[in-house]
């Protein structure tokens, strides 16, 4: 049978408190820098441009 002291319980429960609040703290952090969404850059994947505007684009190493 294998017993955990009190010291290990309450270090455990420190470590899992921290991870936690180190989640929340990196969410609270992004959605300051990005209040809107994800990304910022205003880049629209489905844009108006044409097909061969965007296979063009694609294919010279750009982001259409």
């Amino acid at each position: 049978m294998i017993t955990v002291g009190v010291g290990m319980v309450v270090f455990g429960a420190i470590v899992f408190a921290l991870v936690i609040a180190v989640g929340l703290f990196a969410l609270r952090q992004h959605n300051r820098m990005f209040p809107k969404s994800w990304d910022r850059t205003g880049w629209e994947p489905r844009g108006t441009a044409g097909w061969f505007a965007t296979k063009f684009t694609w294919l010279s190493g750009g982001r259409g």
